[in-house]
């Protein structure tokens, strides 16, 4: 039948397809040989890479041709022999298991994790391998750790280089298991105490960039849109400086540039009290300028998780206020009660702001659209409290800094001079003000 016919075509494609391809790219057991030196039983070596090797595969592409030359096209036995060709899967999985059948084809001759990785880094190098990628980065990870231990110094700085001429590429793809394999690979280079391999390898990690916040406002899900492994990459860097605070002047002084000029993101529910204090713990005389100045730049806001005491207390009375009507307001408190980070000293002021100049794009960064669509530039929540801003305008108060540094009976006497606003809506401000200064 024709639906027979077109099915047999398809199959004959799609093998011609995959053959091709594999054809074009290098043969895999000519590669190893010129990266691997001198091999001391090719045999053994040629059985390995059989599978996917040059030689087998335009075998299978002279049996494809003659298949699909025969009289009989569409019978089922021509079917069954199509389909007892190796396809993409099946070449895909064979590179999938040639690093582990290399490591024991290599223990006798004690080359075994150093042949395993250099078929990695080709793995890693084939466009149409994506799919192992990750699970090949994981592998290259847990081998590297036992070669920079047992290598000598110029091998580990080749490999150190191909490691992170691989990772440059699939940081974007999979940061998180980059992330952990220049952890691993950093620790194993801290151990050898050689700062001149420490220096070589810190310049190869600076070189990869940074995981920056990348802070796209909220969701509707009331969680704050930003990049995952900004935080990993931080708390990466921190673990090695702490190996040797003072061979890891080149790793700390980018650290500070990167979190000075990208900024940081953090919530207290990621606990980073407890990363500052393990840093703290580690020898930090030779560079403590330098800590304290990253220090700085890191908003260790709580001790407990979420807002707590006078921080609670006080943006609860705000929402309450208007009986939690005020949708703006009890996102704000919801915010700082279940997830806070730094991120709520910047929404304090966007809302001040907003109270200020009645413009409600100024909260947008830090609502989710099915609050921002609620949030009004006139009406109850909003007229009487612009005009307690307006006052203190007229006061002299313009700036956030003024706020923070003006006396509490000095801001009542402010408050008391008000005749043109609700009572509410100057205890509003004033706790407005409280909350932020806390």
């Amino acid at each position: 039948s024709s639906n027979f016919n077109s099915k047999i075509s398809l199959l004959i494609k799609y093998f011609k397809c995959t053959y091709a391809y594999w054809l074009k790219e290098i043969d895999p057991q000519f590669w190893f040989e010129e990266e691997a030196g001198e091999i001391p039983n090719k045999k053994k070596l040629q059985e390995i890479f059989n599978d996917i090797s040059h030689k087998r595969i335009k075998q299978l592409d002279v049996q494809l041709t003659q298949l699909a030359q025969s009289k009989n096209i569409a019978s089922r036995d021509i079917l069954n022999d199509l389909m007892s060709l190796p396809g993409y899967n099946r070449i895909v999985e064979t590179y999938r298991e040639l690093p582990k059948r290399l490591f024991d084809a290599g223990i006798k001759s004690g080359r075994g994790n150093q042949w395993k990785v250099i078929f990695l880094f080709h793995i890693m190098n084939i466009a149409d391998l994506s799919m192992i990628y990750e699970e090949s980065l994981r592998d290259i990870n847990r081998t590297l750790s036992w070669l920079i231990a047992n290598e000598n110094h110029r091998n580990i700085e080749e490999l150190i280089q191909k490691t992170f001429s691989i990772l440059k590429k699939q940081t974007e793809l999979f940061p998180s298991t980059a992330l952990n394999c220049m952890l691993n690979v950093g620790r194993g280079v801290y151990k050898t105490d050689e700062r001149d391999l420490i220096n070589f390898f810190t310049d190869a990690l600076i070189d990869l960039g940074f995981q920056t916040p990348r802070i796209s406002g909220v969701g509707n899900d009331w969680q704050i849109k930003a990049n995952k492994t900004h935080l990993m990459n931080i708390r990466t860097w921190l673990e090695l400086i702490e190996l040797n605070p003072k061979w890891s002047t080149r790793l700390l002084s980018p650290l500070i540039i990167y979190l000075s000029l990208c900024g940081v993101f953090i919530k207290d529910t990621d606990l980073f009290p407890r990363d500052i204090t393990r840093l703290l713990n580690s020898p930090i005389e030779p560079v403590y300028n330098l800590v304290k100045q990253l220090f700085r730049l890191f908003p260790v806001f709580f001790n407990d998780i979420g807002a707590e005491g006078r921080l609670r207390d006080t943006s609860t009375k705000i929402d309450e206020i208007n009986r939690r009507k005020d949708v703006l307001i009890h996102f704000l408190r919801k915010q700082s009660h279940v997830e806070s980070s730094n991120q709520i000293l910047d929404f304090m002021e966007a809302t001040l702001n907003f109270w200020k100049t009645g413009k409600v794009h100024f909260v947008e960064p830090f609502v989710p659209p099915s609050i921002y669509s609620q949030i009004d530039s006139k009406g109850p929540y909003i007229d009487g409290v612009r005009k307690v801003m307006q006052h203190f305008q007229e006061m002299g108060l313009t700036t956030f800094e003024d706020f923070v540094n003006i006396h509490e009976q000095k801001l009542k006497n402010y408050l008391g001079e008000i005749s043109d606003a609700s009572e509410t809506d100057i205890e509003k401000v004033e706790l407005a003000i409280h909350f932020y200064k806390l």
